[in-house]
């Protein structure tokens, strides 16, 4: 949120400017951000399940795009249908690939360093290498279920050499010791290293994910279609849903507040 309205506030994003921050609850970086750094208008909604009081909102502040930057309740779907309606246009930013052939990451309460989490221990229990150990930064239309939107514009992030030196550090790691391990144990050394890989790739893709943002907003102000998905993105991970349940399970133990 703090990158685009910088970047649309000082002239980068063409005609673009950062209107309204709306957030669904006190006490968060964003009003601090909102209020004292940036210089923009910020709102805490009463009621986030409440439609008219978003479209209120919307429409108050003159807003033409909305994008959801850390907002992490379901937008309503009498929001997205009347903004659009209004010739509005909802976006979304998603850690990670959000296609029907790759790994599923289609579920509430994915966000934050679970999704990174989940990422690795699939790709550790799987044992794959090389090309096949990328994340992504998705900016998708928003939909009235969780991360269901059509993408819009997709960044890709390579990170196989951080995982080599990785493995080469934490040679013991194999899927039959990893189910073996007890992740609330903030002492084990497997534990420890696995949430300072999740961290360290997470801390590759922040960047990517602001400019891909930045990006698709100057697309869309130059009236250029923003959906543009190469074909090379749909080589698919191959899915094993005993894994990914496992990798699932695994990325909440280990980041229980997301």
């Amino acid at each position: 949120m703090a990158y685009v309205a910088e970047n649309a506030n000082n002239w980068k994003l063409w005609d673009i400017r950062s209107g309204l921050v709306i957030v669904s609850k006190a006490g968060i970086g964003a009003i601090t951000k909102a209020e004292e750094i940036l210089k923009i208008p910020f709102v805490i909604l009463k009621n986030a399940k409440d439609p008219d009081e978003i479209l209120n909102l919307l429409r108050k502040h003159k807003i033409d795009i909305a994008s959801l930057n850390g907002y992490l309740k379901q937008i309503p779907e009498k929001v997205i249908i009347e903004f659009e309606k209004q010739g509005g246009l909802f976006i979304n930013q998603h850690p990670w690939i959000l296609r029907a052939d790759h790994i599923d990451f289609w579920w509430k309460g994915m966000y934050g360093l679970r999704v990174m989490a989940t990422l690795i221990f699939y790709i550790l229990h799987r044992g794959l290498e090389w090309n096949d150990v990328f994340t992504e930064s998705t900016v998708q239309y928003v939909a009235p279920e969780y991360d269901k939107g059509q993408a819009v514009w997709i960044e890709k992030l390579y990170f196989w050499d951080k995982l080599a030196e990785f493995k080469n550090r934490m040679s013991i790691i194999c899927s039959n010791n990893l189910k073996n391990i007890d992740y609330t144990d903030p002492t084990h050394p497997t534990v420890i290293a696995i949430t300072k890989f999740t961290e360290t790739i997470q801390a590759l893709l922040l960047p990517l994910e602001h400019k891909n943002v930045a990006n698709v907003l100057k697309r869309i102000w130059a009236w250029e279609k923003p959906l543009s998905v190469d074909p090379e993105y749909f080589v698919s991970l191959g899915l094993d849903e005993s894994l990914l349940a496992q990798a699932k399970q695994d990325a909440f133990v280990l980041f229980p507040k997301g």
